[in-house]
């Protein structure tokens, strides 16, 4: 969020006016900062590094439409780790059923956690707030092909066994609340798996 700056009203002239001038930047200086991605849409792939979710989702689209006779899941979860400055990853997997697929993840770093509670909350907010841009922009890539079948779900880092099922019903509750379909362990790979290799 850009810092306001509070300049006075009166109009200036002369040498305030050239103070008041921006220098001029450079070409180079000028692409550098449009290639600059910010950190919440600044994903990888096996293949490619820093892709703004607009390209993971061409690259995705153009991996549909190779084979759009195929059945596809399209699955996004997160994981995290630490204690002080939480690394925390999302992850999105694009499955052609019975034929492989690919996956893209992204990082980002959060204040102190203190609970097991707040660590699942956390990971299941950072993957709405993907999923909720993320689903929009697939529907606008995807809209010229209404051949094409897939299935869109939340993974959570949380299952019935072991601590995690204190706070199981609520963020179940919270990802059903925002009408998608939600995962939990051991069938949630894309947190539990993919974002977890990134941690």
């Amino acid at each position: 969020m850009q810092n306001r700056k509070n300049i006075s009203s009166a109009s200036p002239t002369g040498h305030q006016a050239g103070l008041l001038r921006e220098p001029q930047k450079s070409c180079k200086e000028r692409a550098k900062e449009e290639k600059t991605i910010p950190a919440e849409d600044d994903f990888n792939s096996p293949r490619r590094s820093h892709l703004s979710l607009k390209e993971v989702i061409r690259d995705i689209g153009d991996y549909i439409q190779e084979n759009p006779r195929m059945r596809y899941a399209i699955i996004i979860g997160s994981d995290s780790q630490g204690r002080v400055i939480i690394d925390c990853v999302t992850a999105i997997v694009v499955h052609r059923v019975g034929n492989g697929g690919r996956y893209y993840w992204q990082r980002q770093h959060r204040g102190p956690i203190h609970s097991l509670r707040e660590k699942i909350y956390t990971e299941t907010a950072l993957s709405l707030e993907v999923a909720e841009r993320f689903i929009k922009l697939l529907k606008k890539e995807l809209a010229a092909h209404a051949e094409i079948m897939y299935h869109f779900e939340i993974h959570v880092d949380a299952g019935e066994n072991g601590p995690s099922r204190d706070v199981l019903k609520e963020v179940v509750g919270m990802v059903r609340g925002y009408g998608f379909d939600v995962r939990i362990k051991p069938e949630s790979y894309c947190a539990s798996c993919v974002a977890d290799r990134h941690v």
